[in-house]
């Protein structure tokens, strides 16, 4: 827990000091926006990067943008040395470098196949953002869900970051694990 605290705060200090680029004014996020100052950070801090002036916050993020996003976030080095066995993953993939060390690190699983242009899944993100952050994960949680079984591969996970208010359901019973995860959240969560 303690770790884990630790690294949120120096996570959320390198955001809120770390290196800027000029502030860029993002066309389709506006100040009302329910997310727009974690939206705003990652654009300014160069996590994550606008097409044509846009964000596209209601879009939902695939695995590869994920990857980016999450490499930029922690300024990993982009140097994997890992032997791939995706077969659905070339180099030539605007996203190799990123998932190429997220599967380095054992964030994503080196199989067969990665999927890096499907959307990513609220049950896959738990897992990603507990195995990116170090969060103790176990199966001793307080919170729990309805709309999974005690056996479900995400469980611990999701469990384990409501525990630690990282995530919420998307009703006080129901997780929606298979729900897409948009660019707005995964920015949002993240920053938390």
């Amino acid at each position: 827990m303690k770790v884990f605290t630790a690294l949120i705060l120096v996570f959320t200090a390198y955001i809120v000091v770390g290196p800027k680029v000029q502030a860029a004014s993002i066309k389709d996020v506006k100040p009302s926006h329910w997310a727009y100052k974690p939206i705003q950070k990652y654009v300014d801090n160069g996590y994550a990067t606008l097409e044509e002036g846009c964000f596209y916050p209601n879009k939902a993020i695939t695995r590869g943008e994920m990857a980016q996003m999450l490499v930029n976030t922690l300024r990993l080095p982009l140097d994997a040395t890992v032997d791939l066995q995706a077969k659905d993953l070339t180099q030539e993939h605007p996203n190799f470098k990123a998932l190429h060390k997220l599967i380095e690190l054992g964030v994503f699983n080196n199989s067969e196949y990665i999927h890096p242009d499907n959307t990513l899944t609220r049950a896959q993100m738990a897992k990603v953002i507990a195995l990116a952050f170090h969060v103790e994960v176990d199966n001793k949680n307080k919170t729990s869900f309805k709309d999974y079984n005690k056996s479900y591969w995400a469980k611990p996970y999701i469990e384990s970051l409501a525990d630690e208010k990282i995530i919420t359901g998307k009703t006080a019973t129901q997780y929606a694990p298979n729900d897409n995860v948009t660019k707005a959240h995964f920015v949002a969560l993240a920053s938390r």
